[in-house]
Parts: C-alpha cells; sequence; structure tokens
C-alpha cells in the first residue's frame, strides 16, 4: 500500500501503473482507498483529464442496489480502449449491503482473462467488506494506494493562499493611533536638526512609519522610511538602516512585488546579521513567486533562532498549504495558536479546514472572531474574508 505521498504523486502512480498495463496489455486492478468525498471528485476528475487527449476512455461506474453486478456494466465498453473507474460499494444490494463483492468475487476470473483495467475508490468500510466478502477476487488485487490521510489537493488549495503575519520592523500596538501618531509628528518637528539628536530623530521616523503602515497609509510609510534612510551618514548606524531597508522591503511585499522586495533584503543583511524578521520577509517574498521550497527553507532558519515565533510558523503552515500537504500545514497553525492566538491565523487554519470539507472544526477555529476583526484582517490582505471563506465552502 502507498501511503505518505502528496496528492499529485498518488495520481501520478495511478497513471504509471495504468500505462505500463496499457502498453503489456495486461489487466491491472488498483483499489484506491479514500475518506473526503471532494479528494475522490478531484481525484476522479485529474485522472479523466490525464486521459482526454490519449486513445484510452475514462469511464466511471455507479454501482447502486439496482446493479450490484459490475461484469455486465462493463460489457458496453471495448476494454481493450478503457480505464473503469468505480464506486457505489456502500449501496451494494443484498443481505449486509455486499452483493456487489460477492459479485466480483464470482466473477474475478473475468477482471483477468479480458484484460480489465479498473479503479475501484472504496471508504475504509468499504474496504474492509470488500475483503470479508471477496476474498478470492481481494487476492487478484495489483496495488493498493492510501488517499484517506489526504485532505487539501491542489485543486482546493488553489481557492486559497494564507495570509501572511506582516512583521513592520516598527510594531507600535496603541488604542488611540491618530494621537500616538499626531505626538510623535509634533515631537519630531520640535527637535533641532543636530547629530546630538540624530539617533532618536531616527527612531521617531520609523516608530511614526510602524503607526502609519499600521493605519494601512503605506505612501506616507513609505515616504517617511525613504526620508530616514536619506539622514543616516555613510558607515554609521547599521542596524537602524538594515531596520528601514527591511520595513520597506515589507512594503513591497504587502503592493506584492517580491523583486523588488528581495532587493532590499539583500541589501539589508549587509549591516546586520539576519534576523527572523529577515527570513520570514525572504520567505514571503519568495511565495509571491511562488518558490514555495525556497521559502521554507527561509522560515526554517527564522525557527532556528527562535522556535517560539508565531509569525514564522503562520508561514509554515501558509507554505504547506500551497503544496498541498494539509496535515503539516495543519500542525503548523496549531503550533503557532498555541503561542498566541492570532485571528490571522485562526482565518488561515479555519480556510484550511473548509478546503478539507471539514464545516464544523472550521466554525471552532474561528471561535472568538466578530465581524470588525475579520474586516481588519480584510484591510490587511486586501482579500474580503467573508467572501473568501464562502468561496471555499462552495
Amino acid at each position: 500500500m502507498q501511503r505518505n505521498q502528496t496528492f499529485t504523486k498518488k495520481i501520478k502512480s495511478i497513471c504509471s501503473e495504468i500505462d505500463l498495463a496499457s502498453h503489456w496489455k495486461t489487466p491491472i486492478i488498483i483499489v484506491v482507498l479514500y475518506t473526503n468525498e471532494h479528494v475522490l471528485h478531484d481525484a476522479r476528475d485529474q485522472l479523466s483529464n490525464e486521459y482526454q487527449t490519449s486513445q484510452q476512455n475514462f469511464v466511471h461506474i455507479q454501482l447502486d442496489r439496482e446493479n450490484p453486478n459490475l461484469v455486465p456494466l462493463l460489457k458496453n465498453n471495448d476494454p481493450t480502449q478503457t480505464i473503469f473507474s468505480v464506486t457505489g460499494f456502500e449501496d451494494a444490494g443484498g443481505k449486509d449491503q455486499a452483493d456487489a463483492y460477492r459479485f466480483l468475487n464470482l466473477h474475478r476470473e473475468h477482471f483477468i482473462l479480458s484484460n480489465i483495467r479498473i479503479l475501484l475508490w472504496l471508504k475504509p468500510d468499504e474496504f474492509q467488506k470488500m475483503a470479508l466478502y471477496a476474498p478470492d477476487f481481494w487476492a487478484f488485487r495489483h496495488i493498493v494506494l492510501d488517499f484517506s490521510e489526504n485532505r487539501a489537493t491542489p485543486k482546493r488549495s488553489a481557492k486559497f493562499r494564507g495570509i501572511p503575519i506582516e512583521k513592520f520592523p516598527w510594531q507600535i500596538h496603541h488604542d488611540q493611533p491618530e494621537n500616538a501618531l499626531n505626538y510623535r509628528l509634533e515631537t519630531l518637528a520640535e527637535f533641532p536638526s543636530t547629530n546630538e539628536t540624530l539617533a532618536f530623530r531616527l527612531e521617531l521616523h520609523g516608530e511614526i512609519a510602524g503607526l502609519y503602515f499600521a493605519q494601512g497609509k503605506i505612501p506616507e510609510a513609505r515616504q517617511i522610511l525613504n526620508k530616514a534612510l536619506q539622514m543616516v551618514p555613510d558607515g554609521y548606524f547599521g542596524e537602524y538602516k538594515s531596520k528601514v531597508l527591511l520595513g520597506m522591503a515589507v512594503i513591497f511585499i504587502k503592493d506584492e512585488m517580491p523583486l523588488q522586495a528581495e532587493a532590499l533584503i539583500q541589501q539589508a543583511i549587509q549591516y546586520a546579521e539576519p534576523t527572523p524578521a529577515h527570513y520570514i520577509a525572504h520567505a514571503q517574498a519568495c511565495q509571491l513567486s511562488n518558490r514555495n521550497s525556497e521559502a521554507l527553507n527561509l522560515v526554517q532558519k527564522a525557527l532556528r533562532q527562535t522556535s517560539e515565533d508565531a509569525a514564522a510558523w503562520n508561514e509554515v503552515g501558509n507554505i504547506h498549504a500551497n503544496l498541498g500537504h494539509f496535515e503539516d500545514s495543519l500542525d503548523a497553525y496549531q503550533k503557532a495558536l498555541t503561542i498566541t492566538k492570532h485571528p490571522i491565523i485562526q482565518v488561515n487554519q479555519a480556510a484550511l479546514l473548509l478546503s478539507a470539507g471539514r464545516e464544523q472544526d472550521a466554525a471552532l477555529s474561528l471561535q472568538g472572531l466578530n465581524r470588525q476583526t475579520l474586516e481588519m484582517i480584510s484591510s490587511i490582505s486586501g482579500t474580503p474574508v467573508y467572501q473568501l471563506l464562502e468561496a471555499i465552502c462552495n
């Protein structure tokens, strides 16, 4: 039984086995174990698309209590040109809903003598019934693939890109942000432009940029960071210069301009040793360019410096979600939530669960979030969260 592979690799395994049987004109019986209906539908659709351009027909057959005998249903198609896909064993008819299995056992030799190439899609209880009620047919199976642990598929994962937690170098949380901003602007205006006050004035520029950024005033944040960068004399304030460049990179990431962001991050680490914030921002830029493996390596560097960084674990979850690795993604989001119950992480986890059809778990993940909070997340991500989650449900 093949397990612990991604959805895509398992589809490729099925195609490889079928193609080999077709080439050598031999029968093949593939048993596919699954638990989620959307995994069944997406897998079947992808296989159908794979064989659309070939000379093979991909024919789906649905068994039911009126038609539990599979063999007569196969005879409408040329077996040399057909790949059969069969479901419906849960409604197999007869005692213990087992007639479909009994017919398979009775006609087991037909599948071999007629060179039938067939996929049997079974849920765990059907899987057990097949072995119990059709033991001789069961012995004829060629391969079993286990999709039961797969929740996300490329089709579902593509509907949602995880929201990053933006780590701006100056993060100031204030109940009255306008008052905090005005106070700093007034203070900056009162300070003389001398060398003695330069360090304090530079820090004020950073805090003002942080307050602008938090309010979504991105052009103002960019403008004051540019001004601060021009104030820094050559050869001095290296760590501060690195923070400014990182802040400008975070703004470019928000504007979905990854190449500009990466260039600024490379400059930033020339002035100071890279911090988790540098690695996380770089990872976010890589994700915008669909370089997920590189992004994962960068986040892992951040976690080696500090394993209790919720933003880093959130990024791990986002990357694995992009790759269709449901369990790894869910584990990362849960780790992040043990560090801090951040609403963005809750939304990411809920979206992932919804993509796997787990509506009740997704609702639990969103507990405690009100409409105002979700609207705040919408403004951060640029995506209407309500519409986003509704789209995934559908």
